[in-house]
């Protein structure tokens, strides 16, 4: 990260990090002690900067896991997910474009 606000985004990060470990989101694992077949999912942190009329406000940080590298479960149960879900516009809004 090549920004000025660089001390506060990664701030940012860290608290996000702290929230996510006190909820108990992750689990410490061996990579030892996992199946050959686990998947290891990729992430990676949204940046994002908010501004109050136009001066920096502060910097909000959102861990994201990497969809694209899922797969699908097939019929024979192997994939990383069931279901997805994805927003389907309702026929008012058609009406009023």
């Amino acid at each position: 990260m090549r920004s000025p606000k660089c001390t506060e985004c990664i701030q940012s990060q860290g608290f996000e990090m702290q929230g996510l470990w006190s909820r108990g989101v992750f689990q410490k694992v061996l990579r030892t002690s996992l199946e050959p077949e686990t998947r290891i999912l990729i992430t990676r942190f949204h940046y994002k900067i908010q501004r109050k009329g136009g001066a920096f406000d502060k910097c909000t940080v959102h861990l994201v896991v990497q969809g694209q590298r899922m797969k699908r479960k097939g019929a024979d149960g192997v994939g990383d997910y069931d279901d997805a879900f994805s927003l389907v516009p309702a026929p008012s809004r058609f009406r009023t474009i």
